[in-house]
């Protein structure tokens, strides 16, 4: 598990197996997960919000198969 999900380590590692990076899908693998969470990161400084909300919200934005 990546320290990029730190301090929600815990919660990022509960919530990935549920996640679309469990389906195989090159596009939406850890790696782009990652990136999400850094602009999430970067615009909860300026807008503010529930941390332990938003990573959930990243982890699982994906988890909808079409």
């Amino acid at each position: 598990m990546s320290s990029l999900f730190h301090p929600f380590e815990k919660l990022a590692a509960q919530l990935l197996p549920h996640s679309s990076t469990s389906h195989n899908d090159g596009s939406h693998d850890q790696s782009h997960l990652q990136r999400v969470w850094k602009n999430v990161c970067a615009i909860q400084e300026k807008e503010g919000g529930n941390l332990r909300i938003l990573l959930a919200a990243t982890v699982l934005h994906d988890c909808v198969a079409v």
